[in-house]
Formats: C-alpha cells, sequence, structure tokens
C-alpha cells in the first residue's frame, strides 16, 4: 500500500492503481482532503535528511539511468549528455553524484591552459600542465601584472632613469649641432 506522505510522485507518473488509491480520477476536480497529507514523523526512521544515503538511482526513471550509464562509456571524443526533466526532480543531484563517483576510479585530468601566440595572434598556444597547477599559473601571472603595473611607473620616475634621459637628450642635441 502507498503511504502518500512518505512518498512523492508527480501526477503525471502516478498508475491509475495509485490515482485510485489516493481517491480521485485524472480530469476530474481533487476533493479537499487530497491535497494536503499529514505525514507522522514517528513513523521516519532518520531524524534528519543528512543521515540518508544518496539516491543510486532516480525512481521510475530506469530508462533514464541506464542511458546516463550507457553514455559514460563511450570512450569516442565529440558526444554529449544532455538530461532533461521537471525542475525539482533531481536530476541535476543525480548527475553530479554519478558522474563524481564516475571520475573518482579514474586517473585526475591534466589541466590545459591556453596563452597568447606573439608569433600568431589568431593561435594561441596550449599548456598541458599538471593537475591544479593552472590555478598556481593563473595566480602567478595575476601577481606579475600586479607587480608590473607598479613597477614601470616607478622605473620611469626613478632619478636613475631621468638623469639618462637628461644625458640622451643632451648628447641629441649635440649631435644634431654636430658636436
Amino acid at each position: 500500500m502507498m503511504n502518500p506522505g512518505l512518498l512523492v510522485q508527480y501526477a503525471g507518473y502516478l498508475t491509475e492503481d495509485d490515482h485510485m488509491e489516493m481517491g480521485f480520477k485524472p480530469g476530474k476536480s481533487l476533493p479537499a482532503q487530497a491535497l494536503y497529507r499529514r505525514c507522522d514523523p514517528g513513523q521516519l526512521t532518520f531524524k534528519t535528511t543528512e543521515s540518508l544515503e544518496d539516491f543510486s538511482e532516480i525512481p521510475g526513471q530506469d530508462r533514464a539511468v541506464e542511458s546516463i550509464h550507457f553514455a559514460t562509456e563511450i570512450d569516442v571524443d565529440g558526444y554529449n549528455v544532455f538530461v532533461l526533466g521537471p525542475p525539482g526532480a533531481g536530476r541535476h543531484t543525480f548527475v553530479r553524484q554519478f558522474l563524481g563517483d564516475k571520475a573518482a576510479g579514474r586517473a585526475v585530468p591534466s589541466d590545459w591552459c591556453y596563452v597568447y601566440n606573439f608569433d600568431d595572434p589568431r593561435q594561441p598556444k596550449a599548456l598541458r600542465l599538471p593537475p591544479g597547477v593552472s590555478k598556481e599559473l593563473r595566480l602567478d601571472v595575476e601577481n606579475a601584472i600586479q607587480d608590473a603595473q607598479t613597477a614601470i611607473p616607478a622605473a620611469f620616475e626613478s632619478e636613475d632613469f631621468q638623469f639618462s634621459m637628461k644625458l640622451l637628450r643632451k648628447n641629441s642635441r649635440n649631435a644634431g649641432k654636430g658636436i
């Protein structure tokens, strides 16, 4: 017997028996008592949902689960998986958990970074880095840029640079005079 207080189903997935057990028929007005069902917390075997195990499958979605199992076994580039369903059905949670479990048994992939190619700006250079190193590279580049933004103006304002500029101007003027 179905316990309506413990089982959540979408009306579109209910069977004819489920409709009869709940006291309504598709296409007919719902009685007020069908809109609310009280759940006795004493019937629950847990204190919070944190102690519950994650679903290993989506109830009533055997074909979808089989499809994602099949899709993730295809070891050829160029294939994608598109998951469709109503909001709140657990698609995102299930797929994330499934892919996380699948990835846990595999080697961590390399990081790939694309950097500017000064020889051919239309063709960036690809850098293959060990896993996790790309974040360090990004931070190093950001720090180098910040350092340059401070150091370059300071270098042009230094006394040594100003003295060298005066000397160059003087030599340039003297060279123009033929001295």
